[in-house]
């Protein structure tokens, strides 16, 4: 089953701004000492989320989700000091990811948030039953620069 969300090559009038106060992130200042020196340190805090693996066993493959992620696209921008989106396509910022949400409906559970971001953004109806649970208190994140 596949998905239809879109061509996503429709991308216009892209503005980057400070963000003095965001809603679902917020950057901060770490000051510490460390062997007796004071450091510095940002860092970015996140809300809760899901992050679901989905294994399509008729397919025998994994599921991802093709997304348009503004942030991607406006770092290319940057990066190429680009001085409007006209000059770069839609593609490049879009991006094969694990199918995730954030964790902010109250009153819902973990499983119930994967079960809503599953339907969304792939098309599959999955029962609750089906859906595992995996705590982790981190998640890596690989940024490769300059493909």
């Amino acid at each position: 089953m596949q998905k239809y969300i879109g061509v996503m090559e429709n991308i216009e009038n892209v503005q980057i701004t400070k963000l003095e106060k965001g809603h679902y992130v917020k950057p901060l200042l770490v000051d510490f000492k460390q062997d007796g020196n004071a450091r510095k340190w940002e860092m970015v805090k996140f809300g809760n989320a899901v992050f679901v693996v989905i294994f399509n066993k008729d397919t025998k493959s994994f599921v991802l989700v093709k997304q348009f992620r503004p942030a991607v696209y406006a770092r290319k921008m940057l990066e190429r000091a680009s001085e409007n989106s006209e000059k770069l396509p839609a593609s490049e910022g879009v991006t094969l990811e694990l199918c995730a949400g954030l964790i902010d409906k109250q009153g819902k559970s973990v499983a119930q948030h994967a079960k809503e971001e599953i339907l969304e953004e792939t098309g599959y109806d999955v029962c609750l039953e089906k859906i595992g649970k995996s705590l982790c208190n981190f998640v890596v994140i690989v940024i490769i620069q300059n493909l």
